[in-house]
């Protein structure tokens, strides 16, 4: 969605909440039509990368070691990918056709399978026994079992647009945006057993309105803290140029949640950091959280940001030192902390137009985000806080690395050219050319 589509959806998202109706979403969730998938079980486990074109209803396939390229078949207009933890499987949302198509990473043997209106947003359970679709237009979600595609439909309420297993792969959490709530299924009874409602945590001068969640990594202190990202409509602050919004709910799970669903959280958290996070990513050490900000207001015009949230076992932490490097602002406004917080935002990152779409590299703290707007890629690296803009070709929506982490394929919001390659070393680039029936890399 470009950067006039984007403030047009604000403009609407105002007025129909001043007019007492269901918003739209501004953006969708951060996009997922690349992955790279290694499957397991096999002594020398091939490596894939799957990209979607929503322009011809395709799903491409390029097999990493032979670089063989292969076209397949899907729904209409197919969009967010989400693969199985064993890279068996890799599904698709196509938007136009209610369902998901199903597609075995090695044969390449499609399932289509129907869910509700407009899937937006898929995700594998831990275990890979479960995957769980949003609908967004059938405020339902849809839970399938991967192995024979039994479906089950469960209603949630108005707007799904972002789903997340637990730890456990026993619960999903569902961000319901048009109900400011969150809704919890039980995959076991196939239904809702729990929706908090996170209305009570707004600013009297603030509508909260959740488009994407996520749990915390697994094996950290933080695997049952749930993290919602939301849409602030009004109440937003500027402090040393940029703009703050209560925009991340903070929300550990209850202890005894699993035994008693009507137990409610406690010590729910709101972190001011940068306006309408479309996604979270995570360091390797589970340490830190980058939040992908659309839409801020500074003194020098409209830009787009990352921000860095950290935790500290300290109820008031010393902020950082201004960063030096291009690209970085330290943020050192401790003010809007409550007394017993122990998430703040560290620093915030300054990024390309519309961060659609974000991945981390395997191994180390090495982020890729591709900006559509700005038709570039920016690399962030939180080891030294350095950020390099890369330009690529048009309207780059979505990126995935190559299993070394040292390449970055990007995927282009366009019909005709999807995959460019971007190598993070020396900046070059390749543009991946159909030729004579054959695709080729060439720069």
């Amino acid at each position: 969605m470009g950067r006039l589509a984007r403030w047009a959806a604000l403009a609407a998202c105002v007025l129909a909440a001043l007019a007492g109706c269901a918003p739209a979403p501004m953006a969708a969730p951060m996009a997922h039509t690349a992955v790279v998938v290694q499957v397991s079980g096999q002594n020398s486990p091939p490596a894939y990368l799957f990209v979607s074109n929503r322009f011809v209803n395709r799903v491409y396939r390029i097999d990493l070691a032979t670089q063989d390229f292969h076209t397949i078949v899907v729904g209409a207009k197919p969009h967010n990918l989400a693969a199985s933890p064993d890279g068996s499987q890799v599904a698709v949302c196509n938007e136009d056709d209610a369902g998901v198509s199903v597609i075995q990473s090695t044969t390449m043997l499609v399932r289509n399978v129907a869910t509700g209106a407009y899937p937006i947003d898929a995700r594998y359970s831990p275990d890979g026994k479960w995957l769980a679709v949003a609908n967004y237009d059938a405020q339902s979600v849809t839970l399938i079992d991967p192995s024979t595609y039994e479906t089950w439909s469960v209603w949630v309420g108005g707007g799904p647009s972002s789903v997340a297993f637990d730890a456990r792969s026993q619960t999903v959490a569902v961000a319901c945006f048009n109900e400011n709530s969150v809704a919890l299924i039980d995959v076991t009874q196939q239904e809702v057993v729990a929706t908090w409602d996170l209305s009570q945590y707004e600013p009297s001068d603030e509508s909260l309105l959740p488009q994407t969640v996520s749990f915390g990594p697994p094996g950290t202190p933080f695997t049952d803290t749930m993290f919602v990202g939301f849409q602030s409509i009004g109440g937003e602050q500027s402090q040393a140029g940029l703009t703050y919004a209560h925009s991340i709910a903070v929300v550990p799970f209850p202890s005894r949640f699993y035994d008693d669903p009507s137990i409610v959280p406690t010590d729910v958290q709101i972190v001011r950091a940068g306006p309408n996070p479309s996604g979270f990513l995570w360091n390797h050490e589970g340490t830190a959280m980058l939040a992908f900000n659309h839409g801020e207001a500074t003194d020098s015009g409209v830009v787009d940001t990352v921000s860095e949230v950290e935790w500290t076992d300290q109820n008031a932490p010393t902020p950082p030192p201004p960063a030096a490097k291009f690209g970085i602002a330290a943020l050192a406004d401790l003010n809007l902390l409550s007394p017993l917080a122990n998430w703040f935002e560290k620093r915030r990152f300054i990024v390309g137009q519309n961060p659609a779409g974000a991945a981390l590299a395997q191994g180390r703290d090495f982020v890729a985000v591709a900006n559509e707007d700005s038709h570039s890629i920016s690399l962030i690296d939180m080891a030294d806080n350095s950020v390099q803009m890369i330009g690529v070709a048009a309207s780059p929506y979505a990126v995935a690395f190559s299993p070394s982490g040292r390449y970055v394929f990007v995927v282009h919001e366009t019909p005709l050219m999807p995959v460019s390659l971007v190598d993070t070393q020396t900046g070059g680039a390749w543009i991946l050319y159909k030729s004579l029936s054959m695709y080729r890399w060439i720069q």
